[in-house]
C-alpha cells in the first residue's frame, strides 16, 4: 500500500529486520504538522499546467522519461500550478543538498505538496533490475571500458558521510532537522510570531524492489498534484 495522509499520517512503517543502509531505491513520504498546508499552496482558479495535462493522458510517457537527479514537480518542471511557501522553498533546498552531505546518495523524483512530501531517495549504486534499458547499456559500456561508473552526486561538501555510517532514518531525521533549524532561524531574524514546528512525527517508507514498481512511484509522485486537485477535501 502507498502512502494516504489519512491512514500513514501517525504512524511509522518499517520492514521488520531490514537492514536501512542497505543500497536501494527507497519511496519516503514526511507529513506536515497536523497536516497543516505548510508547504505549497494552489493559487484560487489554478488548474494542471498544459504539460503536465498532456503527459498524464499517456502516463507510459512518464515511466519512460529519463530522469535527472533532481526533479522537483512543483517548482522544477512547471507542470502543476502548486506555488512552494517560505517553508516549502527549505525543503526544496535542504532536499537537494543531501547528496552533498553524503557520500553515494543521490535522488530521484520528488514533490512538495501542500501537506507532505513525496521523494525516492537511492543509496549506493544503482541494482541492474531498477535500471532503464539505456542505463544498463551505459553501465555495460562502461564495464567493459574498465573504468568506475560515474557517479551523479554533487561534490561540493569537501567531507560528505560515508556509507558505512548512515541509514535512511539518519538521512531523513537530519533532512528535517535542517528544515525545522532553517525555519526557526529565519522566523528569529523577522521576529515574527509563528512556532518552528512543521514536521509531523516520523515519516513513512516503502523499499522498491524492481523497476516496474519504480515506475509506478514515479507516476504516482509526478501525478500528486493532479489527485490533490481532484480530490474536493482539499479545495478551499
Amino acid at each position: 500500500m502507498l502512502y494516504d495522509p489519512y491512514y500513514h499520517h501517525r504512524r511509522s512503517i518499517r520492514l521488520k529486520g531490514y537492514d536501512y543502509s542497505s543500497e536501494g531505491y527507497y519511496f519516503v513520504t514526511m507529513c506536515s504538522l497536523n497536516r497543516k498546508n505548510l508547504f505549497s499552496y494552489l493559487p484560487v482558479g489554478a488548474g494542471l499546467a498544459p504539460a503536465l495535462q498532456q503527459e498524464l493522458s499517456n502516463p507510459s510517457l512518464l515511466a519512460n522519461k529519463s530522469r535527472p537527479n533532481h526533479i522537483n514537480s512543483v517548482s522544477g518542471s512547471n507542470s502543476s500550478s502548486l506555488i512552494l511557501t517560505r517553508i516549502g522553498e527549505i525543503l526544496d533546498h535542504q532536499w537537494k543538498e543531501i547528496p552533498a552531505n553524503y557520500k553515494n546518495v543521490t535522488l530521484d523524483e520528488y514533490v512538495i505538496m501542500p501537506n507532505h512530501f513525496h521523494g525516492i531517495i537511492v543509496i549506493g549504486t544503482v541494482p541492474n533490475e531498477l535500471c532503464s534499458e539505456d542505463e544498463k547499456s551505459s553501465r555495460n559500456r562502461t564495464s567493459s571500458s574498465g573504468r568506475a561508473p560515474a557517479r551523479g552526486a554533487p561534490t561540493r561538501n569537501e567531507k560528505p558521510i560515508s556509507n558505512d555510517s548512515i541509514t535512511l532514518g539518519s538521512i531523513l531525521g537530519s533532512f528535517k532537522s535542517l528544515c525545522v533549524n532553517n525555519n526557526l532561524n529565519y522566523i528569529k531574524e523577522q521576529k515574527l510570531n509563528e512556532k518552528g514546528k512543521i514536521w509531523q512525527r516520523d515519516y513513512f517508507d516503502h523499499i522498491i524492489r524492481n523497476k516496474r514498481e519504480l515506475d509506478r512511484i514515479r507516476i504516482y509522485i509526478k501525478t500528486n498534484p493532479y489527485k490533490w486537485l481532484k480530490d474536493t477535501k482539499n479545495r478551499e
